[in-house]
């Protein structure tokens, strides 16, 4: 396999060219099948004596009995065992809906739910040891310093790292629900030290820091505030003293004093504040290497590690570093620092199995059910009897956060369950963004329309985002990932957002200023974002797109900078406001709209040759009238069919978006 320029590998260096020979001999080896009666309670009860196990029988299968090898060992087949024992695995804790991940005892099968952020290079790594008493340890799925014994015979392993952080946005109502399957009583460390309540005091401190205005931050309320665009430290930094900041690019760096990240970047959070805790999750296995990208949101199951060892320098403060890494090249001190935070601020997750699933999936799914081996059609969780219901409630919430205007609050669940269907060069299909203008802030009013929109769909979409479209936030950092080449890290971004992750912009606090280069290719970001849904990754030397799937709502005094599908002028008659649902109307409407974001539209051949027909005469009437507004009228009738509860687009539906259509046009031109 082609090595990276460096490898970063917890082992020394002289370990790995000692055993780099033996790795080759045996890595085309195939591992023996495992025993398919491996009992999933023994996993459960203890996951590394389990492995050991399941090691152990590798070796023994070998013929003669050699070294293990790196192979499946049969975790797949017991992976999907428990997993179709719904009520065991839906019991497995998940970090984040945990309320304190410091305090989960050692040594337990628990699940972490998050955004692929960045790929790291492959990892060497010794996965497995001969002690003096003939046995052979493994290492996999666990951190090993401190356990192997000097001068004992070594094999090498391989495994693919990624830095994941918990789904950007997501409502706290997701973690609720994934806890109330859990059980009552959790696995806790009880040491009897106060270490526990010490990394907790630490962590909590750390997350009040990440918030402007020094309270902790709980996203299950205040919902409508919008997020924070903190500036980019090192680029203020190097505006005021060049001299004094490393180099961006390959090329130029050199042998100078080492470069520090701050706590924000070494989180490095899509969005902040944030209380929840990132993972570096090491993958085993082919298949590690073929599914995952950039992105994609991922639930895994596995094994949490806090090493000491790894990061040992910074477990107390991230400001001590007097003290080095255990793993530090003197070639690259800032990226292998970068790559070893303190555990107590950046756990260790050795995934068993991993699915990648889609933020939809939480609103109607259980965990056992979202890593089911094979995927059914979609389909709608609810009668259409609840559709009903649940169409009525949240166009009633919708209305009232709008100030009374119905027509927009019909719009706005049209944005809500849009989702892209179809790709081409110059084309995409399904997406659907909207400006609602006139929008403006009434010093008068308790609760601004942007606020109060962004409660509600807080209420009932998995994951959303409310962003401060100013000149300070668009100049303040770039929005979109970018490459530091020192750390050898992708830069998040605040658009660097899991599919259907709502996303609304407010424009009613924009004032008159200068934009900065970075504000302007922020600007340009957003407008590649509403038109094609994609999203320009910065790596300097060239720009990569990224195909991304986010609705965009955007609330504006005017018409907005920004190009969007529709415009639609705000009809307001009363003060925005917030009402109230019960659990179970909230419930109905998650299961709704997460249920028609994912469903298939139908149109019969007849349907089809109808709106063909009108589609030619409306050309014939208007030659002004382009291909993009018929694309738009054709995706505006599924979404108008699909908020009714239907997949199904009938000529009558047509002629309503039709209509729909001539409302907005009405509008626009009385304004």
């Amino acid at each position: 396999r082609a090595k990276s320029r460096r490898t970063h590998a917890p082992i020394s260096r002289t370990r790995h060219a000692r055993d780099t020979t033996r790795y080759d001999a045996f890595v085309h080896m195939t591992a023996p099948s495992s025993a398919s009666s491996a009992s999933h309670d023994a996993l459960l009860a203890d996951p590394r004596a389990w492995i050991q196990t399941m090691c152990a029988r590798a070796c023994a299968a070998q013929s003669p009995a050699t070294a293990p090898v790196d192979g499946d060992w049969g975790v797949q087949d017991v992976m999907r065992e428990l997993t179709s024992d719904a009520d065991a695995f839906n019991a497995v804790m998940e970090l984040n809906s945990h309320s304190a991940i410091e305090t989960i005892a050692p040594n337990t099968l628990v699940r972490f739910r998050g955004l692929v952020q960045d790929m790291y290079e492959p990892e060497y790594y010794v996965g497995a040891y001969l002690r003096s008493d003939g046995t052979w340890i493994t290492t996999k799925y666990g951190e090993h310093q401190g356990m192997i014994e000097d001068g004992c015979e070594t094999v090498l392993f391989e495994r693919r790292v990624i830095y994941c952080v918990p789904v950007p946005g997501e409502r706290g109502w997701v973690r609720e629900a994934d806890a109330a399957a859990q059980p009552a009583k959790s696995a806790v460390i009880h040491d009897g030290t106060g270490a526990q309540e010490r990394v907790k005091r630490s962590r909590d401190d750390e997350s009040m820091d990440m918030c402007d205005d020094g309270n902790r931050r709980d996203d299950t309320i205040n919902g409508g505030v919008a997020m924070k665009i903190k500036p980019d430290i090192e680029r203020v930094q190097k505006t005021s003293a060049v001299d004094k900041l490393a180099p961006d690019t390959p090329e130029q760096i050199g042998e100078g004093e080492p470069r520090e990240e701050s706590l924000d970047q070494l989180l490095n959070f899509p969005l902040v504040p944030e209380t929840r805790s990132p993972c570096i999750v090491k993958l085993y296995g082919d298949s590690a290497e073929e599914n995952l990208k950039l992105n994609d949101v991922v639930e895994f199951v596995g094994l949490m590690y806090y090493a000491p060892e790894l990061g040992a320098g910074q477990d107390d403060s991230m400001e001590d570093s007097g003290a080095s890494l255990p793993f530090q090249s003197s070639s690259f001190p800032e990226e292998e620092a970068s790559r070893n935070p303190a555990t107590s601020l950046v756990p260790r997750f050795h995934a068993l199995s991993y699915k990648v699933t889609s933020v939809n999936e939480f609103a109607q799914s259980t965990p056992a059910e979202r890593f089911a081996e094979t995927e059914a059609e979609p389909k709608l969780k609810i009668t259409p009897e609840q559709c009903k219901v649940a169409r009525a409630k949240i166009l009633d919430m919708l209305t009232h956060a709008l100030g009374g205007d119905v027509f927009a609050a019909e719009l706005v669940l049209m944005v809500l369950i849009s989702k892209v269907h179809t790709r081409t060069e110059t084309l995409t299909l399904g997406k659907f963004s909207l400006n609602l203008s006139g929008c403006k802030i009434d010093a008068r009013e308790q609760l601004s329309l942007s606020e109060a929109l962004s409660s509600v769909i807080a209420m009932v979409c998995p994951a959303n985002a409310h962003l401060p479209f100013t000149v300070p936030a668009l100049n303040a950092r770039s929005w979109t990932p970018k490459k530091d080449y020192v750390f050898n890290r992708l830069r998040a971004g605040p658009l660097q957002l899991a599919a259907s992750t709502v996303l609304v912009l407010d424009e009613t606090i924009l004032e008159a200023g200068t934009l900065t280069e970075t504000g302007i290719r922020n600007v340009d970001a957003l407008k590649a974002l509403t038109t094609l849904q994609d999203l320009e990754y910065d790596f300097q030397y060239h720009q990569m797109r990224m195909p991304v799937d986010v609705p965009v709502i955007i609330a504006s005094d005017t018409k907005s900078i920004i190009p969007v599908d529709v415009v639609l002028p705000l009809r307001r008659v009363r003060a925005p406001k917030v009402v109230a649902a019960t659990e179970e109307e909230l419930t109905l409407i998650r299961k709704f709209i997460a249920g028609m974001r994912m469903m298939k539209h139908i149109i019969s051949e007849e349907t089809s040759k109808a709106i063909e027909a009108e589609i030619v005469s409306a050309r014939q009437a208007d030659t002004t009238l382009t291909q993009d507004a018929l694309h738009r009228m054709l995706t505006m009738a599924r979404l108008h069919a699909l908020s009714q509860g239907t997949d199904e687009v009938t000529a009558q539906t047509w002629k309503k978006t039709v209509e729909i259509n001539r409302r907005i046009a009405e509008r626009a031109r009385v304004v």
